[in-house]
This record gives C-alpha cells, structure tokens and sequence, in this order.
C-alpha cells in the first residue's frame, strides 16, 4: 500500500510548526500548530489550521503576513513538557523562544531555525471553532539557504520537512538539483 504521499508527490506535510505574527501594537504573537501543508506550484501555497478565538483570528488577519518555523526537536519537546503551546500574553522569552525580523515579510521568525517560511496571506476561512490560514510562500529559508518567491524555486523539490534538516549529526545533502 502506497503513502498518500507517495501517491501525490505535490502534496507534502509537517507534523507539528510554529506559527509566528506581529499583532496590531507590534507584539510577537505565536501558536503551535499540529499540522502544516504545503501544495507545490507557482506560487507554492502552505496552509494551516488553527484553533482559535476571535481575538487571534483578528491579530492574523490584520498582520496580513507570518511565518512557519520548524524548530527542532528539542525546541518542540521543551515547549511541550513545558505546556506551552502558544504565546498566552505573555513575553516571548518567557518560553525561551526569540525572535528575528523576516527578510521578505514583516513577519518575525524563530531564530536558529532550520526551516522558516515567510508567507503572505492568502485566504482565511473560519469554519466553527476552526480557522483553516492559506498564505503565499514570499521566501523559504532550508538550512543555511534562503529561496525567495522571484526565483520560482520549486518547494517540493527542497523537501523542506526531510528529517536531516533537523539532525546535526546526519550531514546536509543538497535538496536543489
């Protein structure tokens, strides 16, 4: 039995991301989120869903722009046992997170990260309690390599969610060919 994966190589999906945005006064606002999706194409489309109130969806919308980082497992596993799943008001080093500005976005992204998108909204849909986030990929940064929109790079072929991305001891393999 093949993978859906498998089946429908343009489709590819990232168990567990960061989701990070600027709210309306300028403060780093972000959410784990237990799935992200990227559709190959041009321009390469990743999407997302949250959990959320009115209050998040809002901030979102009107930031217009935001970033998936993929952390590392440790990161991930430290937010976790910590209970922290989401900004809650609070600082963000108060969760041992920190920020940097994005080079194609506003958008702030997690620093040290192997994998971060920068992403343009491009459609956002509340269904219930649910809030499915569609954005445009403006640049994705995939180890030490930055690819933005204007090059046309095809994300599928950078296999951004490859486990050796995330594990210092495997060395990198060049994901361009």
């Amino acid at each position: 039995m093949k993978s859906l994966f498998a089946l429908y190589p343009q489709l590819s999906s990232c168990p567990l991301a960061l989701v990070s945005w600027n709210d309306g006064c300028g403060r780093v606002r972000w959410r784990l989120v237990d799935w992200v999706g990227v559709v190959c194409g041009t321009p390469s489309l990743l999407s997302f869903g949250l959990t959320c109130g009115g209050a998040i969806f809002e901030d979102l919308r009107q930031a217009g722009e935001f970033a998936v980082n993929i952390p590392d497992d440790a990161t991930l596993c430290r937010l976790k046992q910590a209970g922290v799943l989401d900004a809650a008001g609070e600082a963000p080093s108060a969760a041992g997170l920190t920020f940097v500005a994005g080079t194609s976005t506003h958008g702030p992204c997690l620093d040290d990260c192997p994998v971060v998108f920068e992403c343009q909204i491009h459609e956002m849909r509340r269904d219930f309690e649910r809030t499915l986030v569609t954005g445009a990929v403006a640049s994705a940064r995939v180890g030490d390599h930055v690819y933005r929109r204007e090059s046309q790079f095809d994300l599928c072929r950078l296999r951004p969610f490859a486990s050796h991305w995330f594990d210092k001891e495997k060395s990198r393999e060049n994901q361009v060919s």
